[in-house]
């Protein structure tokens, strides 16, 4: 804006009704918000990212829109952000993804986080399997230094689909069996407690793990192989 324009905005606030500078209020607290997740996306990958068309790293800032810095390729000469060619890329109501990413942390339904940030049921659907889809898509292919594995466990799901191989049972309810079953499916995490990502760690690291309950046993047996030089210690 102008800074004349930007003068005559401020000069017609005072002829404003208490009604509408509450909605002004709301309305840059709504744009706060939304330049909030653009601050935090800006902030976790800084400089200027590679084009997502052409691969060309030949690129320069192009401006901002809709709260995010653009960028120009040299090569191809087209314009993108950073979440071009990414799950997030085109999904709008920016100033609700941090809210809505705090319903996934509380494991909330979809109809209770479309009703505590005010959007349609669909539009959570749509939101978690595209943030999802971005968690699975940021893993590091490996990892060095000191790197904390540990495993989780967490009961296997058929939905979706229409035909079970046991009988329906609603969210939440417990196990029918105590202990493991094959009603649990085990996963196993690694993090590089560094703040690089790059590594060196061979290929199929993970498989065939202990299957213990204790953290100390989910990489035993790949810290005991001596060949790779890697030593073990139980973290509390």
């Amino acid at each position: 804006m102008r800074k004349e324009a930007f003068e005559a905005l401020l000069g017609s606030l005072g002829r404003l009704t208490p009604g509408q500078r509450q909605a002004v209020c709301e309305r840059i607290q709504t744009l706060e918000t939304g330049e909030g997740a653009g601050r935090e996306i800006e902030g976790v990958l800084p400089g200027i990212p590679p084009c997502p068309s052409c691969g060309s790293g030949l690129c320069c800032r192009w401006g901002h829109m809709s709260g995010l810095q653009r960028f120009r390729c040299k090569n191809c000469r087209r314009s993108f952000n950073r979440l071009s060619g990414t799950p997030l890329a085109h999904l709008h109501r920016k100033d609700c993804w941090l809210a809505y990413s705090e319903c996934m942390e509380q494991s909330l339904t979809l109809r209770a986080s479309a009703k505590l940030i005010g959007v349609n049921k669909n539009t959570t659907f749509r939101w978690r399997h595209r943030f999802l889809n971005g968690i699975s898509e940021d893993q590091a292919e490996d990892l060095e230094g000191i790197v904390e594995i540990d495993e989780t466990m967490f009961r296997e799901s058929f939905k979706g689909k229409r035909k079970l191989p046991r009988p329906a049972r609603k969210r939440g309810t417990p196990a029918a069996q105590r202990g493991r079953s094959k009603e649990w499916i085990n996963a196993v995490a690694a993090a590089a407690c560094s703040e690089t990502r790059n590594a060196r760690c061979p290929a199929g690291a993970f498989q065939g793990m202990d299957q213990r309950r204790d953290g100390a046993g989910s990489g035993r047996r790949y810290a005991g192989t001596g060949s790779e030089g890697f030593q073990h210690a139980g973290i509390d």
